[in-house]
């Protein structure tokens, strides 16, 4: 699942501003990856900052090396990355370090 970005720079450091300062952000994700959890242009979620070390099955927000936000469910925690997949495929990202993973979702909320 995506977050919409409109200018890729600008967007990168307001949205890490934003968790930074507020320690939340509310977003309309899009993209298909997260159904059934997460809806697009339907749900809102909210990510959060870290509190602590995040753990199988939680959600996150990382940033893919191409630098792209995705919101992906852990599957796996290895010493120093994470096996991720969306809810709604069947591949797995092996090797997202766990630098990339900045945020975890706090909930989901429906319009």
């Amino acid at each position: 699942m995506e977050i919409q970005k409109s200018d890729k720079e600008q967007e990168k450091l307001n949205i890490e501003k934003v968790l930074e300062e507020k320690g939340y952000l509310m977003t309309a994700p899009f993209g298909t990856s997260m159904l059934p959890f997460i809806r697009p242009q339907r749900d809102i979620i909210v990510v959060r900052k870290y509190q602590g070390e995040a753990k199988c099955r939680d959600v996150i927000l990382y940033r893919r090396v191409g630098g792209k936000l995705v919101l992906h469910r852990i599957l796996e925690v290895g010493a120093d990355s994470y096996v991720l997949c969306g809810d709604n495929q069947y591949i797995k990202e092996y090797g997202v370090k766990k630098r990339a993973g900045i945020r975890s979702i706090g909930g989901s909320l429906q319009r």
